[in-house]
Parts: structure tokens; C-alpha cells; sequence
């Protein structure tokens, strides 16, 4: 861009400050200034690969892209490599970077394909599967994104034969750290860095610490609940809490063939965090596996029960249909959230069905369906419909559904067999008929 272009930008800028923004609708300048946030961060990525392509900032007395960064920038040293790691992978994912320089695609999205790549060690198998990734960064978060990249790297990993270390989860496993350190007047600092299986089992362990400690109008903060979770946790432990029966409850939610390890599929942790397939099958070897049977579209059949509330059983079920709150634009995951019954069971009108109840987060969406005057209508397994007191149409909710397996090439393998098997079951079966045939 040309001096005056520049100039330009700084203007409209300033005009953009000079307005007047009190009383007047902002959604649409938000929405547009974002776009316009994405596509100068699109070009500054552009610009730092090519700094760094040409070795300009060591013309200035930096030793890397990073250290121009930290010293004209003044970026913090984490944030000045993730950019440049970031510029040099974008280069490499020319449709994801079309999107981003359109304002397509947020500079979230752009990241979390790059890690992706980063972290896979496969550039040209990258590059067949960016189409994908582009398509799905289009329409979808960040996060499902970051999901998808994990479920490809993992189907990756099973292809490429990598062994536990070269595995993503065996990268993370290995990152693992804690540090316990005292100031001198015995102040104890705690930080640690976990891999997703174990920061599941840590976070849900502090969550439900938390809220048993939790009163109405606690004078603590956030900050000093959490931390006296973690004592209390670490007491009932020194105390010797009965440490026998089942695992931690942390719910994991996988399928048959991921499990089998013949695909890539549902891999996750209640709380939404992506695990390897490989994980899975470990856990599961020390835990209870418990066998929802699904209908089409993956909505989980009915468990009904005469009971007032709903069972654990019926509750997993919508953690896995759900996977989250039902309320609409709501993104809360489900371990914040409560059973609720969409046709009032008090009213003898609601039964203990499935159908008949969603996932509901406990801070917002459950009170506002019992003190709110929000109305819904629709059957659970499908499509949810809030409307409030006057009938005006709130949105609507379906439960979420997975992105497609990937199959692995064990899965592969096995359906090449199958097809082999039948094709020789099939031969079979035609010699026999000629043989009664020419018997007759």
C-alpha cells in the first residue's frame, strides 16, 4: 500500500472515533469493523512473512521477525512468535488465507488451522485436506475448527503408524508440568500446564469443589473460591477419601468405531474438550462404558420412566444428543447445565421421556423457562422453538450434530475385507445356483 493509503486508513479511522455512538444501534458497525479487524490482520500476516522472507529485520539489528516485533511492537514474546508462526503457515493455506483476507474468516479461525499444521508434521497431507478445513472455518467457530484439525491429525497419526511420543496426545502428554514454589512469607504459588484428559478430570474436579463451597452473595472472589476448591480437594485427599470403585466422573462420550479404533468420530470430553481415540480406549479399559443405542440423525431413543426426575442414564443421553445448552444462541457446555422438562412434569402433563427433556444452563436459559416467560414447543430429539410471553419468536435449537468419522486406515482395511468377503460369498452363492441348474 502506498504513503497515501495509509494516510487514508488513519483518517477514516479518526472520522470513525469522531462519531457519536450514544443511543445509536451498534450491531452492524460491529459486525463490520470486525470483518474490517480480520482483513487488516490478513494483511499484517502478509507483510510479516515477507519480512521475514527477506531478512529485512536483521537489516534493522534483530536477530528474528520475533525480536522486530518485541522491540518496535512491543509484543509480549509469546504473542510476537505465535504471530510469526502464523504469517509463515498462512503462505502455505492459500484458501483459508483468501477467506481471511475477504473478512471471511476471523484471525481465531486462521490460528487454529495453523496450530493444526503446525502440530501435524505433514505439510503436503495438510494441503489436501485445507479444502476441508476452509469449508469448515467458513460457517462454523473457531473451536470446530480446532476439532475437526484434531479429529484429521489423529486419523493422520493412525495412518502414518506414528507411535505414542509422535502422537498429539503424546506432544501434549509430555508438556505436562506443575510447579510449587514458596515466597518468603511462605505465600505458595501453584502453575501447571495439564493435557486435555488429565485439565478434564483437574477442571471438573475444581468446578464441583467450587460450587459445594459456593453461597449466595459470597464475599470471596472467583479467584479465592477456586483456590480454596483446590485445598479442599487436596484435603479430602490427605484425609484418605475412599479411593476405590470407579474413576473420576468425567464423562466421555465416543462411538463404536472410534472405540474399535476402525474410524475417527465422537472423541470428547463432556465439557466439549477434543480427545485422542487412543485416549479413549485407555480410559475405557478402567471405567464404566455405559451403551446408548441412537436413532437416525444420532438422536438418542427414549429412556422413559414414571419418575419425577430424570435418571443418570437419561441425563447422559442428553449430554450426548445436546451436547450443550438447548436455549437459543446459547453456547454453555453441559456440565453447567440441568435436566429440564419441556412439558411441565408438575402439571401431569410431562413425562420422564427423552423427548419430553433438554440440557438447560442453570445461570440463564433454566430460570428464564421458569421465571422468564419464555414459552418452547418442539420435541426434544429434533427441532426447539422460544417464543416469549407475546408469542414473538426468541430462535430456535437442534441438537448438535458431530462432524462426520474419519476412517482410519485400520477401518479401511477392515470394510476392503468385508468387501472381499461378501464379493466371495456372492460367487459362492451364483456357483451354487448354476449347479442346481444344471442338475434340473
Amino acid at each position: 500500500m502506498a504513503t497515501d493509503g495509509f494516510e487514508m486508513l488513519i483518517e477514516a479511522l479518526d472520522e470513525l472515533a469522531a462519531d457519536d455512538i450514544v443511543g445509536v444501534a451498534q450491531r452492524d458497525a460491529i459486525v463490520a469493523l470486525d470483518k474490517a479487524k480480520a482483513r487488516l490482520d490478513a494483511e499484517l500476516s502478509r507483510r510479516l512473512a515477507e519480512l521475514d522472507r527477506s531478512s529485512e529485520h536483521q537489516a534493522l539489528g534483530y536477530r528474528s521477525p520475533a525480536g522486530f516485533l518485541m522491540g518496535r511492537l512491543r509484543c509480549a514474546r509469546h504473542e510476537a512468535y505465535r504471530r510469526v508462526r502464523v504469517a509463515r503457515h498462512a503462505e502455505e493455506m492459500p484458501e483459508i488465507s483468501a477467506l481471511w483476507a475477504r473478512g471471511a474468516v476471523t484471525t481465531g479461525h486462521v490460528e487454529a488451522a495453523t496450530s493444526i499444521r503446525h502440530s501435524a508434521h505433514a505439510d503436503e497431507l495438510f494441503a489436501e485436506f485445507e479444502g476441508s478445513l476452509a469449508r469448515i472455518a467458513a460457517v462454523a467457530q473457531p473451536e470446530d475448527v480446532a476439532d475437526s484439525g484434531r479429529a484429521w491429525r489423529d486419523a493422520l497419526d493412525d495412518h502414518l503408524d506414528r507411535d505414542g511420543a509422535q502422537t498429539i496426545a503424546g506432544e501434549q502428554r509430555e508438556r505436562q508440568v506443575a510447579t510449587f514454589a514458596r515466597s518468603i512469607d511462605d505465600l505458595g504459588f501453584l502453575r501447571a500446564a495439564f493435557d486435555p484428559e488429565a485439565a478434564t478430570i483437574v477442571g471438573r474436579s475444581i468446578d464441583l469443589a467450587y460450587e459445594r463451597g459456593h453461597r449466595a452473595g459470597d464475599p470471596r472472589s472467583p479467584q479465592r473460591q477456586r483456590a480454596d476448591a483446590i485445598v479442599e480437594i487436596c484435603t479430602a485427599y490427605m484425609a484418605g477419601s475412599p479411593r476405590t470403585g470407579n474413576r473420576p466422573h468425567v464423562l466421555v462420550v465416543t462411538d463404536a468405531a472410534t472405540l474399535a479404533g476402525a474410524a475417527v468420530g465422537r472423541a470428547h470430553s463432556s465439557d466439549g474438550t477434543r480427545l485422542s481415540p487412543s485416549t479413549v480406549r485407555r480410559i475405557a479399559c478402567d471405567a464404566f462404558v455405559q451403551q446408548i443405542l441412537v436413532g437416525a440423525g444420532t438422536v438418542p431413543l427414549a429412556m422413559g420412566r414414571a419418575a419425577r426426575l430424570f435418571t443418570p442414564d437419561q441425563h447422559r443421553a442428553m449430554v450426548v444428543r445436546d451436547l450443550g445448552c438447548r436455549g437459543p444462541d446459547c453456547d454453555v457446555g453441559p456440565d453447567r447445565c440441568e435436566s429440564h422438562h419441556l412439558a411441565e412434569w408438575s402439571a401431569g402433563q410431562g413425562p420422564t421421556d427423552l423427548d419430553n427433556g433438554a440440557l438447560f444452563c442453570r445461570g440463564h436459559c433454566h430460570r428464564r423457562l421458569h421465571d422468564g416467560g419464555w414459552r418452547v414447543s418442539g420435541n426434544a430429539n429434533g427441532r426447539l422453538e422460544f417464543h416469549d410471553r407475546a408469542g414473538n419468536l426468541l430462535g430456535h435449537s437442534e441438537p448438535r450434530t458431530p462432524p462426520a468419522a474419519i476412517v482410519t486406515k485400520r477401518g479401511a482395511q477392515r470394510a476392503r475385507e468385508d468387501d472381499r468377503a461378501r464379493e466371495r460369498v456372492a460367487a459362492l452363492a451364483g456357483e451354487l445356483r448354476q449347479r442346481r441348474a444344471t442338475a434340473r
